[in-house]
């Protein structure tokens, strides 16, 4: 299909997702054009490679493409997507691009409620690295290769499989990683039935020359892969996992391990990344590397130099005085997992937390609330809408509320990203570690926080 649509057109072309694969397409040969109005380093980039970038959706921005690919935030009655479909030009939702781009590599896919990003670029930098030369497009600024989109001509395409919109599944991987299932998303699935229905789905979309790697320890996914038939392996904690990790130590934002494979001594592991859920992201990409046939030793030296993803615990600023974190966390089991691996620097915390969606805030306000018990102080601003119409009654004061049934007292609600900045450099003490967490636009507090105390 892709041979014959030269001039392709990206309706949205600002998201992370849309913009890699506009790089990706743009690497390739073809014409790019893109619409959106919110102008960000990422349509600037597709700017400094040869794309067109319109700041409003109009219908005159497609004249001329031969395919038009639309994200799933955007509505149907776009004048892009509606003057498409008049003309004729093919219109495709992203997954299906791509899925496209798939079709002549060997697939590696990610997906999980948590912790896919990370995993997908541990998993693409290890390939990289290790002089297989892989094409890959990850929902996060990938430090290793200055992006989110590497484009090689290696065999191998590694890409988080998004599943808030079901879009997954028009995926076909040939290795493919579930990294954990939880409720989310509930704008989209009905339940948790619902969604396990679907991540089975998913990993029956595996080939069957292939393999899934799966968290052993999930109750969810084992539900899910109940009377599964495809070749798979599992990783975990318990020395009933294929891969496994024990002898567990935690020192600052590092961690180490003992890593088995079916109950034997692979070797010693030390990663730049804090917490046991990193460790399990760890555990995957390494699976994934064997089976690729990177040799255990090269994978564990490749990881133990791994730089990180922007917003994923990216720590911005760690001096004497102060301590800063940027973590993209926008759900309560990932607070709770970000803020145990602060512990272990033994400063006082203060979260800064910007929800994400009108629905998960609705349907995650108690949990939310709970997920903070690790912080000394919470800063609360409000919601991030996404692509959402704001929902009547519900902003992050009910979590505010929520955490005051419990009367603890260091709560501060604020309305906008400045206000929360202001707040953090009112009631800062030295030697405080300031985390700012949030899917949003949140890591502006980060930003500015590094320039007030980065210089002293």
């Amino acid at each position: 299909m892709l041979s014959s649509k030269k001039n392709i057109h990206f309706v949205g072309i600002a998201g992370i997702g849309m913009s890699g694969l506009a790089q990706i397409l743009l690497g390739l040969g073809h014409q790019i054009s893109g619409s959106d109005p919110r102008a960000n380093s990422l349509t600037r980039k597709i700017q400094s490679k040869g794309g067109r970038v319109f700041s409003e959706h109009r219908w005159q921005n497609i004249v001329g493409s031969d395919l038009v690919v639309y994200s799933s935030a955007v509505k149907m009655d776009n004048p892009e997507l509606v003057m498409a479909r008049k003309k004729g030009i093919p219109v495709i939702q992203r997954a299906k691009m791509l899925s496209e781009l798939m079709k002549e590599k060997t697939a590696i896919t990610v997906t999980g409620t948590h912790g896919k990003t990370t995993t997908t670029s541990l998993v693409s930098t290890m390939l990289q690295q290790a002089g297989l030369n892989p094409t890959a497009l990850v929902g996060g600024e990938v430090n290793d290769f200055g992006g989110n989109v590497m484009l090689g001509n290696g065999r191998y395409f590694v890409a988080e499989a998004d599943e808030s919109d079901g879009s997954f599944l028009y995926l076909k991987p040939v290795y493919s990683i579930i990294t954990n299932i939880e409720e989310d998303h509930l704008d989209f699935y009905k339940n948790l039935d619902d969604i396990i229905t679907a991540y089975r789905r998913f990993a029956d979309n595996t080939s069957p020359e292939g393999r899934l790697f799966y968290h052993q320890d999930d109750k969810n996914i084992n539900r899910c892969l109940v009377g599964y038939k495809g070749r798979c392996s599992s990783f975990g904690f318990s020395t009933s996992a294929d891969l496994s990790a024990t002898n567990i130590k935690l020192k600052g934002f590092a961690s180490e391990f003992d890593c088995n494979y079916k109950g034997n001594f692979l070797g010693r592991v030390r990663i730049p990344l804090p917490g046991r859920h990193n460790i399990l992201n760890v555990l995957a990409a390494i699976g994934v590397g064997m089976k690729t046939g990177i040799d255990f030793d090269r994978i564990i030296n490749i990881l133990a130099g791994y730089s990180g993803v922007a917003r994923r615990f990216q720590v911005r600023l760690d001096i004497d005085k102060i301590t800063i974190i940027d973590d993209y966390a926008h759900h309560p089991t990932e607070i709770e997992a970000t803020l145990k691996g602060c512990q272990n620097r033994q400063r006082k915390i203060i979260c800064v937390f910007q929800p994400h969606r009108y629905s998960r805030t609705r349907y995650f306000n108690k949990q939310f609330a709970n997920a903070f018990c690790l912080a000394d102080r919470l800063i609360l601003a409000d919601i991030y809408p996404a692509d959402e119409e704001a929902i009547p009654g519900i902003s992050s004061r009910l979590i505010y509320e929520q955490i005051s049934k419990d009367r603890r007292k260091n709560v501060h609600l604020v309305s906008t990203k400045e206000q929360a900045l202001e707040k953090v450099v009112e009631i800062f003490e030295p030697k405080d570690l300031v985390i700012i967490m949030g899917a949003g636009d949140i890591g502006y507090v980060a930003d500015e926080l590094v320039r007030i105390y980065g210089d002293g």
